[in-house]
């Protein structure tokens, strides 16, 4: 856990404490907040549909051992990168065309589409280390991806477009695990558990796009509404807890590992242990971000801090909660039918739009901070409330 922790931390923190706030300086605020924007939509949907297939291939690998069947995946895997493609291509189009001063719109679009593709092949490709539990080599691909952010960085200087940094980390990380696993030769071939993968695969993509919209699509649902330079305000203020949260959520990717072997019957003794530990991290968690935020804004941000220094109480809360809502969801996942998944995620995201956009009418940027804060508090109580009872039925 604590490898997989600093593997993901190492591109994280190169990306959130280097390279943004690079770009951040390299560019006027209207152009930063598309750019935060279109990360966003990118964070949900190949990330999200990159991440449910590793997922459900994690779940059900040991079922595909055990009756000798081989296949499946690289089929929904091609046909996801497809809609990827598509989907990211046609939200780029309707963010440009909103953007004030946007150019070279057809170079931008034509290397998002290359992006899009590239990075939900990473998502799910690195699946070959999880299932054999090998984080050292997830540490040493998480290194290569932050070498090549930072020949991104070198060649952004030539071209100036901003989607070859990502596009240099990714094709870095794929290019080592191209070489030390055979995954990608998997053939295309249909198994008897086809129907049945697909299924628990397409839920589970429903419920982790409802989750990945209240993580992301906050800056997809304000940049037609407030523009690109609160947008990018917006991002200042969610920095440093955010990096937290990037830094912890690995622990759910070894938690699912490791629970796919644990008994049902030890489930519960294990969850009240994270669960209080949970929340003793996002305790502290919560005054480490308070008391490092306004220093850490200045170095990365001083543009901005002032501005981002409103908000950032409100904004840290929310995200330590969707910490601690990230320990305990692996267990929701594992020991529960996928269908809470997507009943969990939908109650949030109702939450999340009527009462987000309700206090943003009212109150401004800062209301519609405290309703997605409300929004993560109903989503784990609801989650708690689930996990509890369902759980109490099964056994």
């Amino acid at each position: 856990m604590i490898l997989n922790i600093v593997s993901g931390a190492i591109s994280i923190v190169v990306l959130q404490l280097i390279i943004l706030p690079y770009l951040g300086k390299a560019m006027d605020e209207s152009s930063y907040g598309l750019l935060i924007t279109i990360l966003a939509l990118l964070n949900v949907i190949p990330a999200t549909l990159g991440n449910s297939l590793n997922n459900i291939r994690l779940l059900y690998q040991n079922r595909y051992e055990e009756e000798n069947l081989e296949g499946d995946f690289s089929i929904m895997f091609i046909f996801e990168a497809i809609i990827t493609w598509i989907t990211v291509i046609g939200f780029s189009i309707y963010y440009f065309n909103q953007a004030e001063s946007a150019s070279d719109v057809i170079l931008h679009l034509f290397m998002l589409g290359i992006l899009s593709v590239v990075w939900i092949a990473r998502e799910y490709l690195i699946v070959a280390f999880l299932l054999k539990l090998d984080y050292k080599k997830i540490f040493i691909n998480n290194c290569l991806l932050a070498c090549g952010y930072f020949l991104g960085v070198i060649l952004f200087q030539f071209i100036k477009y901003w989607e070859i940094i990502y596009i240099a980390g990714y094709l870095a990380s794929l290019t080592y695990i191209f070489k030390k696993t055979e995954i990608w030769h998997e053939e295309l071939t249909k198994t008897r558990l086809f129907p049945i993968v697909l299924k628990e695969n397409v839920i589970y993509i429903v419920a982790s796009l409802l989750h990945r919209i209240t993580s992301y699509a906050d800056k997809m649902l304000l940049y037609p509404m407030i523009g690109g330079a609160e947008i990018s305000v917006y991002h200042v203020a969610t920095l440093s807890s955010k990096v937290i949260t990037l830094i912890i959520t690995p622990i759910s990717g070894v938690m699912l590992s490791y629970l796919s072997r644990v008994r049902n019957s030890d489930a519960n003794r294990s969850f009240r242990t994270v669960y209080i530990l949970g929340i003793g991290v996002c305790i502290t968690g919560y005054f480490v971000c308070l008391i490092a935020s306004r220093p850490l804004l200045w170095i990365l941000y001083p543009q901005y801090v002032e501005r981002a220094m409103e908000y950032v109480p409100i904004t840290t809360a929310t995200v330590v909660i969707a910490v601690l809502i990230s320990l305990i969801n692996p267990y929701v996942l594992r020991f529960l039918t996928m269908k809470w998944q997507v009943v969990i995620n939908f109650a949030t995201v109702i939450v999340y739009v009527l009462v987000g956009l309700m206090l943003l009418k009212t109150n401004g940027l800062a209301g519609f901070c405290f309703g997605c804060m409300i929004a993560n508090m109903a989503k784990l109580l609801i989650m708690t409330l689930i996990y509890l009872f369902a759980k109490k039925r099964t056994e």
